[in-house]
């Protein structure tokens, strides 16, 4: 799946911060994935000052991410959760689109 660098930082933000040991499991695997590497970090020239984090134009270059099944599904549900709290943002829209277009094929 091609994401890009803010898509990938909406993404770990979705992730939540407690559940059972099978969820946790997810959530490291999804942060291992998605957190950018650090020859990304250099590329693309990603900084955090204090809550604020930042990166170069070229972070919006899509990049291949592998994802499995299991991650994709759940990274829908905490989509859907926004959708039944009626917290969706214009991005999170944007990312549903391309997991549930990604999930069709």
């Amino acid at each position: 799946m091609k994401l890009n660098i803010p898509e990938r930082f909406t993404l770990v933000n979705l992730l939540p911060e407690k559940g059972s040991f099978a969820t946790m499991a997810i959530i490291e695997s999804l942060t291992k994935a998605l957190y950018p590497s650090e020859t990304e970090i250099k590329k693309y020239e990603v900084k955090q000052d204090t809550n604020l984090i930042s990166w170069n134009a070229k972070g919006a270059e899509k990049v291949e991410i592998k994802l499995t099944e299991q991650q994709i599904e759940f990274l829908i549900a905490q989509l859907e959760i926004l959708n039944q709290k009626e917290e969706v943002t214009v991005n999170h829209y944007n990312l549903y689109k391309i997991f549930t277009n990604e999930k069709g094929k």
